[in-house]
């Protein structure tokens, strides 16, 4: 079971980090006019350097952009509420196959988030100094991701045509002003890099422990991953996440109903013990 979960935790990353470069590239392609190839290749060439720094890089990226991009998209939902006069229009556009309502999207979801960021976080568990960093962590971050949903949720509602974006926030902040949009998607790009960059050092990592050798050629494996992951981010941005969301989001569950049970397990055996 542990090797399985394993493997989808590696694969699960390597999407997500396959689905930031092809986000990426639309994005700069739309801030600067140049192909999607070039920009893709522009993106995971920036990835190398900083992965190289291992987790000073990523601690780093993490403290600087997350509290930044979270706070502006807070302030960007609340502003549109207010200029819709908290008026909200009727939904448009269509639904994936793959996610037949909202209930079954939002499973799949929250599932394929808390899997990777399981696997993204893993690492970090050396640079925790106790138990109660944790749950101040938690607790703190809850309120934040929980008001963060519920803002640009509530915008989305006021704005829906803004759904069919493919990067729906970045269309919203170009509702209000087009200079806001193009500042937005700078902002989203680096919350992509980071998101790429955390994705690739968790996947070295992880991958360490079941396979030496990654550990051994870091370096090699971390430019023979980023072209793979380039190379597959051609597909296109859009194609890629209205498939890999949902598939890795269903495939997903069973791999945390395995890691609540081995949990369970666990804390079980150590209270039998003397």
């Amino acid at each position: 079971q542990a090797e399985k979960q394993l493997n989808g935790m590696f694969l699960l990353l390597f999407g997500i980090l396959v689905i930031m470069i092809a986000g990426a590239a639309a994005l700069l392609q739309d801030l600067t006019g140049l192909s999607s190839v070039l920009c893709g290749a522009l993106f995971t060439l920036a990835l190398l350097p900083v992965a190289m720094f291992e987790l000073r890089g990523l601690v780093t990226a993490f403290s600087v952009l997350v509290p930044i991009t979270g706070v502006t998209a807070v302030i960007l939902g609340i502003t549109i509420l207010f200029r819709q006069d908290f008026q909200f229009a009727p939904a448009v556009g269509s639904t994936s196959t793959l996610l037949p309502n909202w209930w079954v999207s939002g499973i799949t979801y929250a599932a394929y988030n808390l899997f990777g960021t399981i696997g993204i976080l893993v690492p970090f568990a050396a640079l925790v100094p106790d138990s109660k960093t944790i749950g101040r962590g938690l607790g703190l971050g809850t309120v934040f991701l929980l008001t963060l949903t519920f803002g640009i949720l509530a915008a989305m509602i006021a704005l829906p045509a803004c759904g069919n974006a493919e990067l729906p926030t970045a269309a919203l902040a170009g509702q209000l002003h087009p200079l806001l949009g193009t500042l937005y998607n700078l902002l989203m790009g680096l919350g992509m890099f980071s998101a790429a960059l955390a994705s690739i050092i968790a996947l070295l990592n992880q991958g360490g422990f079941h396979w030496p050798v990654l550990q051994v050629r870091r370096k090699s494996f971390l430019v023979l991953f980023l072209a793979i992951a380039y190379a597959l981010s051609l597909l296109g941005f859009s194609d890629l996440i209205s498939i890999v969301y949902p598939v890795f989001g269903y495939i997903s569950i069973p791999f945390l109903v395995l890691l609540v049970r081995n949990w369970w397990k666990g804390r079980n055996v150590s209270r039998s013990l003397p």
